[in-house]
């Protein structure tokens, strides 16, 4: 007899520490037989659209996780698990192998953003990219801040050994494209995401729209996936990226730095 287990939310937090979770828990139910895993974000969302017509967050953006839907498993005595986060501040190569495995196996982005990706991913042909992500607003509560400067310096470094021309550059902070432009001119790629102007979190931001919220930044990540390099720091955004595509290249460029913040 099939068992439904359904993974929740009630936290507020970044759409990819969500995503994580749901890997967390299938790495464990995964291996549970008959049973199918669904996801019911439809509660407690930071990025709950009152324009969208489905109530649950997940299916804003993913096909559910089970060729079952939510109404169903419920009726059937689905089981409502608690919330599993099983990611360090660095990927290892075994957690991320499983992690594409079970991406593979569940995870279905929705077709109209996939056409977003690839149809702004012409813009990638005949360059060789080094993808940087740039989290900035609230993420220093959970890494320590790490000036562009210090970005700019291995951009140098990198560019020069691996011989990439340019640079595609995800961040939530607007001044961080001013600033990166201003260093390299042409030689960066932006994606038109909605950008904090004021520091504040994009995904605190009650005036934006929150579906816009969580599409941009599974691009940006998807995006990410696409470079031939991505020169990753501790962020749920890239942690997706090596594990969505496992052929992608990475150095962690923030190991050396201490967990906390003087």
């Amino acid at each position: 007899m099939t068992q439904y287990k359904v993974i929740p939310t009630i936290s507020s937090r970044g759409l990819f520490s969500h995503f994580l979770q749901v890997l967390s828990a299938l790495m464990i139910y995964d291996k549970e037989p008959d049973t199918k895993v669904l996801v019911d974000f439809t509660y407690g969302m930071l990025y709950k659209s009152a324009s969208h017509p489905l109530p649950n967050v997940w299916e804003y953006y993913f096909e559910q996780t089970a060729d079952v839907d939510l109404k169903t498993a419920y009726a059937n005595g689905a089981q409502v698990i608690p919330m599993t986060y099983n990611y360090s501040i660095f990927v290892d190569e075994e957690k991320r192998k499983l992690s594409n495995d079970l991406i593979n196996k569940y995870i279905r982005v929705k077709p109209h953003i996939v056409k977003k990706v690839e149809e702004f991913a012409k813009n990638f042909d005949g360059k060789k990219l080094i993808g940087v992500h740039v989290r900035r607003t609230d993420h220093i509560q959970d890494a320590p801040y790490i000036p562009d400067e210090y970005y700019f310096a291995q951009i140098d470094t990198f560019s020069s050994h691996m011989g990439m021309d340019s640079i595609f550059l995800c961040t939530d902070d607007e001044s961080v494209v001013n600033s990166f432009t201003m260093k390299y001119g042409s030689r960066i790629i932006t994606y038109p995401s909605i950008r904090s102007v004021n520091g504040k979190a994009l995904h605190f931001s009650s005036e934006i729209d929150g579906y816009r919220k969580g599409e941009d930044v599974l691009i940006e990540a998807m995006l990410l996936a696409k470079t031939n390099f991505l020169l990753k720091t501790v962020s749920g955004v890239t942690h997706f990226s090596v594990c969505y595509n496992m052929g992608l290249e990475y150095v962690d460029i923030d190991k050396h730095l201490e967990r906390y913040n003087q």
